[in-house]
């Protein structure tokens, strides 16, 4: 209903003219001398009825391109802000697992392959999130018992994708 409020206004207008014009009643006698043609002639009556529903229309529809224009600006905004913190989040975090990775030289001799390869897996895994997160063209949204979250395991066509890269 308010996204095309004036031109609902404009109806009204229009139909309140009509309604003068055919009802014989002149809703505008202090109105200008236009009113008063209108009154006096069905032909302008129905004419200018036609022009204002169309100007209405024309300014509800150019603020309804408007108002989508700026969301469009806004998202690509919010995507663009995103993409900046992914991009700092992954480097610290990538600086993280090269301190990691020096511990864990040091930690091969001393703890089982089996808790080494669990640690390069768990690795692996956190930095491919990462790349995919700071990857998106759009910030599909999950909720989540603390609040929404990025659904970074969805690509901007919808398809879930792994963290091994594959689609």
């Amino acid at each position: 209903m308010r996204r095309f409020l004036l031109t609902y206004v404009t109806i009204a207008l229009a139909g309140a003219i009509l309604v003068s014009n055919f009802a014989g009643i002149n809703l505008f006698r202090a109105a200008s001398h236009l009113f008063e043609r209108i009154a006096r002639n069905h032909v302008y009556a129905v004419v200018t009825v036609v022009l204002i529903i169309l100007v209405g229309l024309c300014i509800d529809l150019f603020v309804a391109g408007q108002k989508a224009k700026r969301e469009t600006e806004i998202q690509a905004q919010r995507l663009r802000v995103l993409k900046a913190a992914m991009r700092t989040v992954q480097e610290i975090v990538n600086n993280a697992f090269n301190e990691l990775q020096l511990f864990r030289l040091d930690a091969e001799g001393l703890l089982p392959q089996e808790s080494l390869k669990v640690f390069d897996a768990v690795t692996r895994e956190t930095a491919a999130k990462l790349k995919v997160l700071a990857d998106l063209e759009s910030t599909p949204e999950t909720i989540t018992p603390f609040g929404p979250i990025i659904d970074c395991e969805l690509n901007s066509a919808g398809k879930v994708i792994r963290y091994d890269g594959r689609p």
